[in-house]
């Protein structure tokens, strides 16, 4: 089941803020403090999927061990990207990741760019940094030699690497005649402005 469904029928019961008696909380109280208590622990278990083991974030997201970020619209998923590009992905390579990135694997790859809408890509070439398809719950099925649209955020300026910033909203792909095609699980289409910037069509 995916975090996103999870959270969203979640539906928390207030747990009360005056109790019955002298110091001791009535029955009813105790009742709907465990009720609340137990939807707690369903909202902290989908954290605890969502983190990873120890709580580790991964950038760029990724199934069960990344903060899965869902973006409610266009402005917002654009605005939490440092780098928005139109570009030609290369083959990669794949590395073990440590605890401090969910222990995944990742797949590092160049990316050929040829349109900007955000941000600076000095050489028009950057290093994107996602996770292997097929390896976790939820990955990005990129494909070395394929066009897309990555949004992407930028990791310290001592690796140059690039993270999607959200594995199922961070990417689309590039058709044949120039329009960009969210993945299954984007219902979020560019803004105007940065297809013009990319030369897409609409």
């Amino acid at each position: 089941m995916r975090v996103k469904s999870l959270i969203k029928h979640a539906n928390p019961v207030p747990v009360p803020v005056a109790s019955e008696g002298r110091g001791r909380p009535g029955r009813r109280a105790v009742l709907v403090a465990a009720l609340a208590g137990g939807t707690a622990a369903v909202v902290a278990g989908v954290a605890l999927l969502a983190t990873g083991p120890g709580g580790a974030q991964a950038p760029g997201g990724g199934g069960a061990v990344a903060d899965q970020a869902y973006y409610g619209s266009t402005e917002q998923l654009e605005a939490m990207a440092d780098v928005i590009v139109r570009g030609r992905l290369g083959p990669g390579r794949e590395e073990d990741a440590g605890s401090d990135r969910g222990g995944s694997n990742y797949t590092v790859a160049p990316v050929d760019v040829t349109a900007t809408a955000k941000g600076e890509v000095p050489g028009n070439r950057l290093q994107l940094s996602y996770l292997t398809p097929g390896t976790a719950a939820e990955t990005a099925p990129l494909t070395a030699g394929k066009e897309y649209v990555f949004l992407l955020t930028k990791d310290t300026p001592t690796t140059g690497s690039h993270y999607l910033v959200s594995t199922t909203q961070g990417w689309y792909a590039v058709t044949t005649d120039d329009r960009a095609t969210p993945g299954p699980e984007n219902d979020l289409p560019l803004s105007p402005t940065v297809r013009r910037a990319l030369r897409l069509r609409e």
